[in-house]
């Protein structure tokens, strides 16, 4: 049985250190892939010019 082992010290996010099974990273990068081009399809150009300084 393969256990994930999460390991987090509160004071610095630097310090995190996590352990994953070869298949579940495959899955959480698709998951994140498939959030940020989400993302990615629903910002248009005007979006940038927004925040842009005229």
């Amino acid at each position: 049985m393969t256990t994930t082992h999460l390991s987090v010290l509160a004071t610095d996010i630097d310090q995190l250190d996590l352990h994953l099974a070869d298949g579940f990273q495959l899955a959480v990068k698709a998951i994140v892939a498939l959030f940020l081009f989400g993302i990615a399809l629903d910002t248009k150009i005007d979006d940038f010019r927004d925040v842009s300084p005229a």
